[in-house]
C-alpha cells in the first residue's frame, strides 16, 4: 500500500480519498513513511510537519463523512518550498537568520491549496532566500538527486523536484526567479512549470518583482495541469482544463508552429543534451508540428537579470538585522555585495530595458506557437558545488550552465521543463517549452503530448521494495 500510495498521480489518489477506498489519515501516512524512507538520503526537507500533517489528514475525514469532499485535492499530500509563508509551519527562507520564523498566515498559493483541500507535509529545501542552483546551506546537508546521490538536484526549487521525484506527494509547490523550478526539475527527471507573469498569486510580493513566480513540481503533465488550475484559482474551470490536456497525446498536434531553439546567445549545451532536444523536435514534427529553426531577440539579457536578481537579492538582505549578518551563507552575502556593487540607477534602467527586450521577444510568438529548447547546459554535477568550473572547456561562472532559463522570468511567458530521456550515465535530462503569454494550459498541452513514460528514480524504487 505504501509504495503504491506514494506512485499514485493526483487524480487517482483524490479519486481513491473521494470514493472511500482510502482514508485520507492512510494517504497521509503512507506518504510519510515514505518520506521516512527516502529523506535520510535525498535531504528534501527543511521542515516535516507530520503531526500536523496527520491531525488536518482526520479533520478532512470527518469533513468528507459529514459533508463530502472540499475541493479537487481533498485529502492529498503536498509540500511546498521553504520560501513561501504556512500559517503555523517553519518558513525558514533556507536562511540561519530565519531558523525560527513560524508565520501566522498563508501565502496565497497555500491558502488556494488548502481551499482544494490538499494536506501541507511539510517544507522544502532551498538555498538562502533562493539565490542559486544548488540547494545547499547553512540548515542542512546539500539536497541529493534521487538518481545519483552524488550529483546535485538543482535548485533553488531543488527540495522540491527531490520530493516529486521520491513520492513524498504527487504535488511540490515552488518558486521560480530564473529557472529555479525548471532547472531542478531537469536534473531530478520530473516536471515543472513556471506560470505566466502574475497568474499564481503572490502575497507579499517578491523581492525580485516580476522575475519571480509561483508554480508546480510534478511527476506528469497531467498533475501539473491540476495542480496550475488549482493555483491559479481556476476552479470550475479544471475539469475542461485537464480533459484538453489528457486528450492532447491522442489528438496529436496538427498545424502546430514550432521554434527550434539549440542554445540561446551562443551558450555552450552538452551533446548529449542538444540530442534530446532534437528527439523531442523530431517527435513534434511526428505528431503533425512544424518545425523551424528560430532566433530571438535578446540583446544581452543575462546582464540585465543578473542586475534585477542580484537587486531582488539585496533587498531581501535589509531585512536581516546588521548583528546576524554573520548567519548569512558566503554565497549569498556574495550576491549582495554585487548588487550593491552596481551604480546608482543600474536597476531602474535594467527594469526599462526589460520591458522592451519583453515586447520584442513576444514578437517572436506571431511566427510560432511554442520554443523547444534546452533547459541547462549540463546534466547534475556533483553535490557540493555551485556549477562545473568549465564549459565547453572554457572557464564559467556558478550563472553559466542555467543561463537558459532566465529569458523567460524576464519576459514573462509561461515554460516548462519535461522529462526527455537520460544521459549516457543514467542521468535525467530535460527539455524547455515556452509558450505566448496566458497560454499556460496550451503549454501544458503540447508537454503532454510529448511526454514519455515516467520512471521512478533509484532511490525512490530502491528503498521501496
Amino acid at each position: 500500500m505504501h509504495t503504491e500510495v506514494s506512485r499514485l498521480s493526483v487524480t487517482e489518489l483524490a479519486g481513491l480519498i473521494r470514493t472511500r477506498e482510502l482514508s485520507c489519515t492512510e494517504a497521509v501516512g503512507s506518504i510519510l513513511d515514505q518520506v521516512g524512507r527516502t529523506e535520510p538520503l535525498v535531504h528534501a526537507l527543511h521542515t516535516l510537519d507530520a503531526d500536523g500533517a496527520l491531525a488536518e489528514a482526520a479533520r478532512l475525514d470527518r469533513v468528507l463523512r459529514d459533508h463530502g469532499p472540499v475541493g479537487p485535492l481533498h485529502g492529498v499530500p503536498v509540500t511546498v518550498k521553504d520560501v513561501v509563508a504556512t500559517r503555523g509551519i517553519r518558513t525558514t527562507h533556507g536562511s540561519a537568520a530565519y531558523r525560527d520564523l513560524v508565520p501566522n498566515h498563508d501565502a496565497p498559493s497555500v491558502v488556494l491549496l488548502r481551499d482544494a483541500g490538499a494536506v501541507v507535509i511539510g517544507k522544502t529545501t532551498t538555498p538562502e532566500f533562493g539565490h542559486k542552483a544548488v540547494t545547499d546551506g547553512r540548515l542542512g546537508p546539500a539536497t541529493a538527486n534521487p538518481w545519483d546521490v552524488t550529483k546535485t538536484a538543482g535548485g533553488s526549487s531543488g527540495g522540491a523536484a527531490a520530493a516529486a521525484a521520491c513520492g513524498m506527494g504527487p504535488i511540490a509547490v515552488g518558486t521560480d526567479g530564473g529557472g529555479s523550478i525548471r532547472v531542478p526539475a531537469a536534473l531530478c527527471g520530473v516536471f515543472g512549470v513556471k506560470p505566466t507573469t502574475g497568474t499564481v498569486p503572490t502575497y507579499p510580493p517578491s523581492a525580485i518583482g516580476p522575475l519571480g513566480h509561483t508554480g508546480p513540481i510534478t511527476r506528469t503533465v497531467a498533475d501539473a495541469a491540476v495542480a496550475l488550475a488549482v493555483l491559479q484559482g481556476a476552479g470550475p474551470a479544471l475539469a475542461p482544463l485537464l480533459a484538453s490536456v489528457e486528450r492532447a497525446r491522442d489528438q496529436g498536434l496538427p498545424g502546430l508552429r514550432v521554434g527550434l531553439l539549440t542554445t540561446v546567445n551562443g551558450i555552450f549545451v552538452e551533446p548529449e543534451l542538444t540530442r534530446a532536444v532534437h528527439d523531442a523536435a523530431a517527435a513534434l514534427e511526428a505528431l503533425g508540428a512544424q518545425v523551424e529553426p528560430a532566433e530571438l531577440p535578446t540583446h544581452g539579457f543575462e546582464g540585465l537579470w543578473d542586475v534585477l536578481f542580484f537587486a531582488g537579492m539585496a533587498a531581501q538582505a535589509q531585512t536581516i538585522a546588521p548583528e546576524e549578518w554573520h548567519l548569512l551563507s558566503d554565497s549569498f552575502q556574495t550576491v549582495v555585495k554585487q548588487a550593491r556593487a552596481q551604480p546608482d540607477g543600474a536597476a531602474q534602467l535594467a527594469e526599462a530595458q526589460r520591458v522592451r527586450l519583453a515586447r520584442e521577444v513576444a514578437a517572436v510568438f506571431g511566427r510560432f506557437d511554442v520554443l523547444l529548447g534546452p533547459v541547462v547546459s549540463v546534466p547534475a554535477f556533483r553535490i557540493g558545488v555551485d556549477g562545473p568550473e568549465l564549459l565547453g572547456g572554457a572557464p564559467a561562472d556558478s550563472l553559466a550552465w542555467w543561463r537558459l532559463t532566465q529569458l523567460w522570468n524576464l519576459c514573462g511567458q509561461p515554460a516548462c521543463s519535461l522529462p526527455y530521456g537520460r544521459t549516457a550515465a543514467g542521468l535525467p535530462i530535460g527539455v524547455q517549452l515556452i509558450a505566448r503569454a496566458g497560454q499556460d494550459f496550451e503549454l501544458l498541452r503540447y508537454a503532454a503530448a510529448l511526454e514519455l513514460p515516467w520512471s521512478a528514480p533509484p532511490v525512490a524504487s530502491e528503498r521501496s521494495r
